[in-house]
């Protein structure tokens, strides 16, 4: 027996992902699993087994020219991202942090931090991702 997915077209594989990793975690909150953190850990598990399934099946049937730039695309792209987030911290946490403090007005609470952490690494490695696997694509035309 065929696989179903296999006659699926790759590019609708990105919307699936983004729909499942947003989805799950939206029906979770209306079902009220949001306020157990157990049941919150459950759905995020869940979330992600699915997320990175679809992407192995994406993987898989992807060309290896397509390979080839994402590879590129996440070491070269990502890292440079992720020296730049570096960068920014040292500039941010100089100075026993106030740079970082001097817009929150005393107002911030460790949540913030931590969320700022993940968001200021993560928008740079996109970036320089997207970036790259860009350039890849124009380098090889």
């Amino acid at each position: 027996m065929r696989n179903p997915l296999a006659q699926v077209p790759t590019w609708t594989y990105g919307p699936i992902i983004i729909a499942l990793g947003a989805g799950i975690p939206i029906v979770g909150k209306h079902l009220g699993l949001t306020f157990n953190p157990l049941a919150t850990g459950l759905v995020a598990a869940a979330t992600f087994a699915l997320v990175i399934g679809a992407s192995v099946v994406w993987w898989r049937r992807l060309d290896e020219a397509a390979k080839e730039a994402h590879k590129f695309a996440w070491y070269w792209g990502a890292s440079i991202g992720m020296a730049a987030a570096a960068v920014g911290f040292v500039a941010l946490f100089s100075h026993d942090g106030a740079l970082l403090t001097a817009g929150w007005n005393g107002r911030s609470t460790p949540q913030d931090f931590v969320e700022l952490g993940v968001i200021g690494v993560l928008v740079p490695q996109i970036t320089g991702y997207i970036v790259a696997w860009v350039g890849w694509w124009i380098s090889k035309r």
